[in-house]
């Protein structure tokens, strides 16, 4: 029986390059699991966001995982912290009998292990325990749990090898009912275009929201774009958290259409997560887009000179006709 070698030779080319196929894809699967698998140590839950009262203790457990191959040394610090105005970055600290937010010292409320010992890969809950001293004042008490390691970035040799610090940690945000009655409260200081018009996308606007009370509050809300009394967009904004006394300053942008002449009214609307609080504002601007217009100036000058132009041989053939006639 002759065998017909083309047919065969395009089989075994054909199995060959599909396995080609196969063992690049699994290299490649695992180097891309490489290349974003975790490394160091990583927490879970990274905050907590609990509501007590004066003397309540409270227990609570973080994740730790150590997702390198080597045993790890942790140790773990306890910090408080506060927020700026206009900011959502933390700021730690360990405060002394000077600190002007010693009044709000959480440190000596935590009790947590100093030290731990992590196997490769391994996977740990660590416990914490909090207790608010009695008659403690009604406020917002904020600190944060740290698990600091040191991490070998090895070169070619022992030599080149370069120790990292690896700090991460866990945020206890703490709303605590004293004697005082609890104040929620906040209202909008400002809301407004960055400028009356705008030639070009996008608008921006800004607001900022006052935390008036003595407890901090997650705020939900849009500011809503309307053009005559319709709608013609809403922006969704990130829930945050105002801590008391602070602003809070939200920056959105809103990239229209190039043909969106007009006079537009933008609508802030807040709302707390519990519901008590409601805030609303509304700003003008105007939108004129440059480039449209620019375009349409010289479009119009383009028609008006075609205009002028068969206008002035229309005169002429007209008097050309006259002359004959």
């Amino acid at each position: 029986m002759a065998i017909d070698m083309n047919k065969f030779f395009s089989q075994k080319i054909k199995k060959i390059s599909l396995l080609l196929l196969l063992v690049l894809g699994v290299v490649y699967f695992s180097w891309t699991y490489a290349q974003k698998a975790p490394t160091g140590l990583q927490v879970s839950p990274v905050r907590f966001d609990w509501d007590l009262n004066s003397g309540d203790e409270r227990t609570g457990s973080i994740n730790l995982k150590n997702y390198d191959d080597v045993r790890r040394q942790v140790t773990i610090d306890v910090e408080d912290f506060y927020v700026t105005d206009e900011t959502t970055k933390a700021e730690f600290f360990v405060p002394d009998s000077n600190h002007p937010l010693m009044a709000y010292d959480v440190i000596n409320w935590i009790d947590v292990p100093r030290t731990i010992e992590l196997a490769p890969q391994e996977g740990r809950d660590i416990s914490f325990h909090i207790k608010v001293p009695q008659n403690t004042p009604t406020g917002g008490y904020y600190g944060a749990i740290f698990f600091n390691t040191k991490i070998s970035n090895n070169a070619n040799d022992d030599k080149s090898r370069l120790e990292i610090n690896q700090r991460i940690g866990a945020l206890l945000v703490m709303a605590v009912k004293g004697s005082e009655p609890i104040q929620r409260s906040g209202e909008i200081k400002n809301f407004s275009a960055t400028k009356k018009i705008f030639w070009d996308h996008p608008a921006e606007i800004v607001a900022d929201v006052y935390n008036s009370g003595n407890l901090h509050y997650k705020m939900l809300g849009s500011i809503d774009i309307y053009k005559f009394g319709s709608k013609m967009d809403s922006i969704k904004l990130d829930s945050r958290v105002i801590y008391p006394e602070k602003i809070r300053k939200y920056e959105q942008s809103w990239n229209f259409s190039a043909w969106a002449y007009g006079y537009y009214t933008a609508k802030i609307n807040l709302i707390s997560e519990d519901g008590v609080i409601k805030l609303a504002k509304d700003t003008t601007f105007w939108i004129i887009p440059w480039k449209t217009t620019v375009a349409i100036i010289v479009l119009l000058i383009i028609i008006w000179l075609i205009f002028k132009l068969f206008s002035r041989k229309f005169e002429i053939k007209r008097k050309e006709d006259d002359n004959t006639n």
